[in-house]
């Protein structure tokens, strides 16, 4: 972006840090709607600042000519988060309030800007050629995947994902994958709020009381740098990573396998905006990092590299026994 990429960056984060205090009220419980609409304000500046440099470096164009391009995609929410309260939306009782419907409307502006911020980066990426549409993809998925994660941190935890989560914790905390006391101490009240946790029906459990995961560990060592870092929210960032790695490894392989650009693209186009990478990038959860290591796989398989398939091979059932199919 002509060395102006940094500045727009630096710029950015600035206004995060500045806004910090407002998105804290919103997250709290009972935050009213003049501190949500002042927050949404806030980081629709972080992100057009963001955006606006990553267009930068991805099309090699200057800031001006990059602002121009990704401005137009934050009018929907300019206007939406201005006059959303004039909007005929209702709900049913007890969500039927002022905040729940500034919360919904916010998520339909966030979804629509994300997907369509994510369709001018790929565009912009990709149409001068010079840059290959795995490093375009690999970029547009990381916006796209980690907004959608961002947002979806609001809903609660479901199924396996806590009981991944809960792994990582005594692996972090305990040095160990005994889950008894962290069942007793109700650990996943940190990051989980549907009341106490219990033990799953099909967990290993010893005589001595000791209580093991039936899940395969390798997700939640993957989880692991991410959750010491920021909790839930760093695990579930990590996993969006992982799942925009995996679009761009994939695309990499089949250019390396010499399939037409235009090909390539329309590959990337599928993976970003369907299932299951999009689903699936937010959830603490296997799906995401089998498909980041089968994406390896065919890289590798691509360029045959004989040792690295044997390496990915192996490693897919640390992940999840039903990989042992693919293997096979």
């Amino acid at each position: 972006m002509k060395g102006t990429s940094w500045v727009f960056l630096i710029l950015a984060f600035l206004s995060i840090l500045l806004s910090a205090p407002m998105f804290a009220s919103v997250f709290a419980p009972g935050s009213s709607v003049g501190a949500f609409t002042s927050a949404s304000f806030a980081l629709v500046v972080f992100l057009l600042l963001v955006e606006t440099s990553f267009y930068g470096a991805a099309s090699h164009r200057g800031w001006a000519e990059s602002l121009g391009a990704i401005a137009p995609s934050f009018f929907p929410a300019v206007i939406l988060l201005g006059g959303w309260q004039w909007l005929p939306l209702h709900g049913f009782d007890p969500h039927d309030f002022p905040l729940r419907k500034a919360e919904i409307v916010t998520g339909m502006v966030w979804v629509a800007h994300l997907f369509w911020a994510a369709s001018i980066l790929v565009r912009g990426a990709v149409q001068n050629g010079k840059r290959s549409p795995a490093w375009a993809f690999g970029l547009a998925g990381w916006v796209l995947f980690s907004g959608i994660t961002l947002h979806t941190l609001r809903c609660e935890m479901s199924g396996d994902e806590p009981h991944y989560l809960l792994m990582t914790h005594s692996l972090w905390r305990d040095g160990d994958l005994d889950l008894s006391n962290n069942y007793a101490s109700d650990n996943a009240r940190t990051f989980y709020g549907r009341g106490a946790l219990e033990p799953q029906g099909n967990e290993h459990r010893l005589r001595d009381g000791r209580i093991y995961s039936h899940h395969s560990l390798g997700a939640s060592l993957l989880f692991y740098p991410g959750y010491v870092l920021a909790g839930r929210w760093g695990a579930a960032l990590s996993v969006s990573i992982c799942a925009a790695l995996s679009l761009a490894w994939t695309l990499a392989a089949l250019s390396f396998m010499r399939f037409k650009r235009q090909t390539v693209i329309w590959a990337g186009r599928v993976g970003l905006f369907a299932s299951p990478l999009l689903l699936y990038s937010g959830l603490l959860l296997a799906e995401i990092p089998s498909a980041l290591l089968l994406a390896g796989i065919l890289w590798a398989a691509a360029r045959k590299r004989w040792v690295w398939i044997g390496l990915g091979l192996g490693l897919l059932p640390w992940l999840h026994n039903r990989n042992i199919l693919l293997i096979l």
